[in-house]
């Protein structure tokens, strides 16, 4: 079954910890779902099937990114939010990393 899906961290590039893990789910859900990242840096190579939505101009910072990207998507277009991280985003799913 085809799934909406959002995926909402300030990166999504294979250079970091976080912003790794929202790489690798954009890739692999891809495959087999509409998958969209909510992001202000990505690394685009490998996500051909991919949407994404720039926060450009996204202050630094987990709280600071949240409140920006809010703007950028309604919870209802999408079955399922994923968001990595402690920012303060609307989301069905919250995808804490703890990687040190």
């Amino acid at each position: 079954m085809l799934m909406r899906i959002a995926l909402v961290f300030a990166g999504c590039h294979k250079r970091g910890g976080v912003e790794r893990s929202v790489w690798e789910a954009a890739r692999a859900w891809q495959v087999a779902h509409d998958v969209t990242v909510i992001t202000a840096d990505i690394d685009r190579r490998g996500l051909d099937g991919v949407h994404t939505r720039l926060v450009s101009g996204a202050p630094r910072g987990p709280w600071r990114f949240g409140r920006a990207a809010r703007a950028h998507y309604d919870p209802a277009e999408f079955d399922h939010v994923i968001s990595f991280g402690v920012q303060p985003v609307p989301a069905t799913v919250l995808w804490v990393n703890s990687v040190h």
